[in-house]
């Protein structure tokens, strides 16, 4: 083989994947067409503004909120619902421009914590939700300690599952990567191919096998709405970071859960977290990476319990 026919060889096997994702068939679905595939039993919508939110209530007793992280949604909870729902009320909420929730003001300028907390005060007011659980992993975790801070008098406990909050700078270049480049914008018009939502779903586990099949397919259909895609890279790119100084004000008694081999945010935040909240106990996972949640339901679900004494 000449030395040209290798060149042309190797030029052909890289632009092959650049010209698929430039030129394939569009993916992006209609959120109609997407709530066909995703909706469940437990289902609702309530209006914020000019947005329709979806949220899943389902269970009795106690209620606990659960806040998925960037690019997640409701069914990131699924294992951890089937754990708990016996014995709490268990609300999933996906957040604005996310999941099957539109976020139609949303731009790269937009001021994300101020409108996220204007959301939930809304969310909470519609639902009359007072003294909550909430429990939130990654982005969610951050929402989550925020509102424990903000709200005191009704967030009862609090549980961060991997949760942002410190250096989001560093966090955001592995949480968002290529999201943060201004030409993906373009790249995602067609929306996210199949190959990527796999790689990005399975990137944050430590033990692949403990992946949802059928969550491959869920995020699938949610990543590729007009909503969402806007929604991720206006937030990859805002360059916003939440003011830390008020984790220390918080009183709820908090769990803070973390996998050892989380490559978004490591590990070492959860010591962070540990030593600004004052009546907090810290769970350490080995062989577990970012959505504890879903590689370790069951024994979150009675870290929990213990945390609350049940």
């Amino acid at each position: 083989m000449t030395f040209e026919i290798i060149v042309i060889a190797l030029l052909v096997i890289v632009a092959t994947p650049i010209l698929y994702v430039y030129f394939r068939p569009s993916e992006i679905k209609s959120r109609e067409f997407v709530k066909s595939k995703v909706l469940t039993p437990h289902s609702h919508f309530i209006q914020w503004e000019t947005n329709e939110i979806h949220y899943t209530d389902e269970g009795k007793g106690e209620t606990i909120l659960m806040i998925h992280g960037l690019g997640g949604s409701f069914y990131n909870f699924q294992g951890l619902t089937n754990e708990l729902k016996d014995s709490f009320r268990i609300i999933r909420v996906d957040l604005p421009g996310m999941g099957l929730s539109e976020f139609k003001q949303c731009t790269r300028n937009t001021d994300f914590f101020e409108e996220y907390l204007n959301f939930f005060q809304s969310f909470f007011e519609q639902l009359q939700l007072n003294n909550v659980h909430v429990m939130g992993n990654s982005l969610g975790g951050m929402m989550s300690w925020i509102l424990a801070a903000k709200f005191p008098e009704q967030i009862k406990s609090l549980t961060l599952i991997n949760s942002a909050g410190y250096e989001i700078d560093k966090v955001l270049v592995d949480a968002a990567g290529p999201a943060r480049w201004p030409w993906f914008g373009k790249v995602l018009k067609k929306g996210f191919p199949k190959f990527i939502t796999n790689f990005a779903l399975s990137r944050p586990f430590a033990d692949k096998s403990k992946i949802d099949p059928y969550e491959l397919g869920i995020t699938y259909y949610m990543l590729n709405t007009t909503s969402t895609i806007n929604t991720l890279l206006s937030l990859a790119t805002s360059g916003q970071a939440p003011d830390t100084s008020i984790i220390k004000t918080i009183k709820a008694p908090t769990l803070i859960i973390w996998g050892q081999n989380d490559i978004i945010i490591p590990v070492n935040h959860a010591k962070k977290f540990k030593e600004d909240i004052p009546n907090s106990y810290m769970k350490i996972y080995q062989n577990c990476g970012h959505m504890a949640m879903m590689e370790y339901p069951k024994e979150l679900a009675l870290e929990f319990k213990r945390l609350i004494h049940i």
